[in-house]
């Protein structure tokens, strides 16, 4: 509601616009942080479950029942596809379960969320996941295929700049070459990678600039900038001021099913970016094999690096929009209904 971006927002937004009624249901983990606002033709409500989830789920099986949806669209993680296959019973609607990571990863010993889970996954109408990785995962727990890629893709305002302007507005240096690195910086992600390139290209003409927030204990190199948290009006300047970025992950649990977005957003402003090889990551960059590395492999990344760092723009062709991908699960929610 306050920052609207990204997959659910877009998937809400182009349905609405293209003349559908759409209610987002957002919780907030803040007391008595109840409100309703209207974006275009997009109704938006927050409701508090702080400190009393019981009324805050109350409060949404009222509102659920008041409108009697045709379609239960959840997303963000385990506990919406949950909630949404239990209130299907009660507002007799179709269910439809998005989900971009491979969500029983962030807490892997909640099994009974799991189960129910997978309960929520075979029960759903339609299943859209973020790339093939993740549609094989979930495939196992439904007794038919009808499963959709609706992949990740930049947002709108994330489109290549000058590069010379964008480093005058986050006060970034004019003359060596920049590489980026935007996101967590945590060890889940395999970023100790990320600090031994740092380290291993020690060359004056090339400096690492980080933002993101960072894991407690974490200690960035010295030879890096860090910019803290960047307010999202400044993403955009950020990838622009970059000569080149790179996108840290290692094949687990999570990695394998992670659809990063800031890979798109590179992709978008036609940067170089060299990214961590996992099953997500070599269904993206099908087309550019060239641009992926193992994660383990600190000397192969350094000289690939060395070996592109004066590309200049990258071409890339066939980017998804939010738009176009948001067309084809509007075609497939009118199909199942």
């Amino acid at each position: 509601m306050t920052r609207p971006y990204g997959r659910f927002y877009y998937l809400a937004k182009y349905l609405s616009e293209s003349g559908h009624d759409v209610c987002m249901f957002l919780f907030s983990y803040k007391k008595n942080e109840n409100e309703t606002v209207v974006i275009d033709q997009l109704m938006m409500r927050s409701i508090s479950i702080y400190p009393d989830y019981v009324f805050g789920r109350s409060n949404l099986r009222e509102y659920l029942i008041q409108i009697n949806p045709d379609w239960l669209i959840a997303c963000s993680d385990t506990y919406f596809g949950i909630l949404a296959a239990y209130y299907s019973s009660v507002t007799n609607s179709k269910v439809m379960i998005d989900a971009y990571d491979n969500y029983e990863s962030y807490l892997p010993y909640a099994k009974p969320v799991h189960w129910l889970w997978h309960r929520a996954i075979k029960k759903c109408d339609l299943l859209t996941v973020a790339g093939p990785s993740l549609a094989k995962l979930m495939g196992k727990y439904r007794d038919n295929n009808n499963i959709h890629i609706f992949q990740m893709a930049a947002d709108p305002q994330i489109q290549k700049a000058d590069q010379l302007e964008s480093r005058r507005k986050l006060g970034l240096p004019l003359e060596p070459k920049l590489i980026g690195y935007h996101g967590s910086i945590t060890s889940s992600r395999g970023i100790n990678t990320l600090f031994s390139i740092i380290e291993s290209i020690n060359v004056d003409s090339i400096k690492f600039v980080l933002c993101g927030k960072t894991e407690k204990g974490i200690s960035i190199p010295k030879q890096a900038s860090y910019l803290g948290y960047l307010p999202d009006d400044d993403v955009n300047n950020f990838i622009n001021s970059m000569d080149m970025l790179l996108v840290i992950n290692k094949q687990s649990a999570f990695g394998n099913y992670s659809h990063p977005v800031k890979l798109y957003e590179a992709m978008s402003c036609n940067k170089p970016v060299i990214a961590s090889r996992t099953d997500s990551t070599n269904w993206i960059l099908a087309d550019y094999p060239e641009l992926l590395l193992d994660t383990d492999d600190i000397q192969q990344f350094s000289k690939r690096i060395l070996e592109l760092i004066n590309l200049g723009e990258k071409e890339y062709t066939a980017l998804p929009s939010w738009k176009r991908l948001v067309t084809a699960v509007e075609s497939k929610l009118i199909e199942n209904l």
